[in-house]
């Protein structure tokens, strides 16, 4: 056979021969009985169990999550009156579906469905429509699927950041409410310094000094000043005799009145004395 009878499938592929030719044909049936065999086992599996909105059953195009046990998750929409969490994040997947708003119709029976996951079962419904029908509800079961699978990731990533608000905030009340405690016992401390050291006057540090000094003194060094008659100006105050060591301002605290000074004063107040007398007390005792 020549190069222009040369035979052509709708593959684009040129044969030789018609055995050739027929050959290629009858490979691709079989094929095709095998693959459709293959579609009725694998849309056999896509089954799921309407009454239980939580069941095992997969859908076509998605496999559970392989996790490791004790992981757990929660529906992150606020709605949700479901507080028991999930195993794997493929069950809270199909699960958040139920909170995904449309509004589809499908183009089979005009059903309208308001939620991702009404649309999802009723579509199982409809299995032999027809290859356009069953492309236009596959996509848009995949559609679906996709715009759910976005929302939740956006609500778990702002329930995430929520979380983590309310601890920084939780954090800070319990850090402002001890660092308040902390000032407090400072401001405390502080007024406590200022009263202890608080500078004292001259007059009162001698005062505190003359007492303290007294406090501390034995009986026997405490001589009380016994007035003498006729004498003017004569304390009758205790006299405390100051120390070596004791300030020089103590001295001017004690009040003392010698008796010669009185006499050299006031010498006529004194009665049985005389000069003569004093300058006999001179001789007697060796002084000019």
């Amino acid at each position: 056979m020549s190069n222009d009878m040369r035979l052509q499938c709708s593959c684009s592929a040129f044969f030789p021969t018609g055995d050739a030719f027929r050959a290629h044909l009858d490979e691709y049936r079989t094929l095709e009985g095998y693959l459709s065999a293959q579609l009725k086992i694998y849309r056999s599996h896509s089954k799921v169990n309407s009454d239980d909105p939580d069941s095992d059953g997969h859908d076509p195009d998605v496999y559970e999550d392989a996790e490791g046990p004790g992981i757990k998750h929660n529906c992150p929409f606020k709605g949700c009156n479901r507080n028991e969490s999930f195993k794997t994040r493929q069950r809270l997947r199909r699960h958040f579906e139920q909170h995904v708003k449309c509004e589809e119709v499908c183009v089979c029976c005009q059903h309208v469905s308001r939620r991702a996951r009404d649309y999802i079962r009723h579509a199982e419904r409809h299995q032999d429509v027809g290859m356009i029908k069953t492309t236009y509800i596959k996509q848009m079961c995949d559609e679906l699927r996709k715009r759910a699978a976005d929302e939740l990731d956006l609500a778990e990533r702002l329930s995430d950041v929520e979380r983590g608000n309310k601890r920084a905030r939780e954090v800070g009340d319990v850090g402002s409410r001890t660092s308040g405690v902390q000032r407090a016992k400072l401001q405390r401390v502080g007024a406590t310094n200022e009263l202890d050291f608080q500078p004292a006057n001259d007059a009162q540090t001698a005062v505190a000094f003359t007492q303290s000094a007294t406090a501390l003194m034995p009986p026997s060094n405490v001589a009380e000043h016994e007035p003498r008659a006729g004498f003017p100006n004569t304390s009758t105050e205790v006299y405390y005799p100051t120390s070596i060591e004791g300030p020089a301002s103590a001295l001017d605290d004690i009040d003392f009145d010698a008796p010669i000074f009185s006499i050299i004063n006031w010498p006529g107040q004194f009665t049985g004395w005389t000069q003569t007398e004093n300058m006999a007390g001179n001789i007697g005792s060796g002084m000019p």
